[in-house]
């Protein structure tokens, strides 16, 4: 269970760390184009497409990890006041309910993203698919941690470490 720990321990600091070189390069066109507009009055219409499609992977990669520990936001005006069983029961049964709709994502996002294979990005010139790849991507990661929730928790009330 320990390796399991430190294998999506280890997944989440990767992530996090694709995410913060992503940042620094996006921050860095963004300058870089705003420092060429307005000193040479000229513009790189690439930056600014570069920049775009890094801050929509940032974006989606950085929901994956916060599934790990179970961080999402929801209300929990009623949650809170159930007894720690039922809540966990019911967590459960959430991150069930969550894998489903995260499989249906996986398989909506890569029939897109097969379907935007045929179409180039305007100023860089790739397939539209490597930016959309990312909706499988997310969704795969998000399964995996929602799973080691799982996994983990279901652990921890075999092990008695749950009180009722």
């Amino acid at each position: 269970m320990q390796s399991f720990k430190r294998i999506i321990g280890t997944m989440a600091a990767a992530i996090g760390n694709i995410e913060i070189v992503f940042m620094a390069l996006m921050t860095l066109l963004v300058f870089f184009q705003i420092v060429t507009r307005y000193v040479f009055s000229y513009s790189l219409a690439w930056s600014e497409e570069l920049a775009r499609y890094l801050m929509i992977w940032t974006a989606l990669l950085g929901a994956a990890p916060i599934f790990k520990d179970n961080q999402h936001i929801r209300l929990d005006i009623v949650y809170g006041r159930l007894p720690q069983m039922v809540r966990v029961w019911l967590n459960l049964l959430f991150e069930l309910c969550q894998i489903a709709i995260l499989v249906m994502l996986f398989k909506l996002g890569l029939q897109y993203a097969e379907s935007m294979e045929i179409m180039t990005s305007p100023t860089l010139r790739i397939s539209m698919r490597w930016p959309t790849m990312i909706i499988p991507i997310c969704a795969v990661l998000m399964i995996i941690f929602i799973l080691a929730h799982m996994i983990q928790t279901i652990a921890d009330l075999r092990a008695g470490k749950i009180s009722r």
